[in-house]
């Protein structure tokens, strides 16, 4: 499934997830989003279950 959100969606979902839940790479991905976030654009999120 995709999903096409803006950058802004998809920071505060992860801002708002559980520290203890967080990995270091949820960390990184939120930090690198926050940065970009005064660049207009939407993410395309891919999920894909294992």
């Amino acid at each position: 499934m995709k999903l096409s959100v803006t950058k802004y969606e998809l920071w505060n979902a992860l801002f708002m997830c559980p520290d203890e839940q967080k990995t270091d790479d949820i960390r990184e991905l939120e930090k690198q989003i926050e940065k970009s976030i005064p660049k207009y654009g939407r993410v395309v999120i891919d999920i894909r279950e294992d």
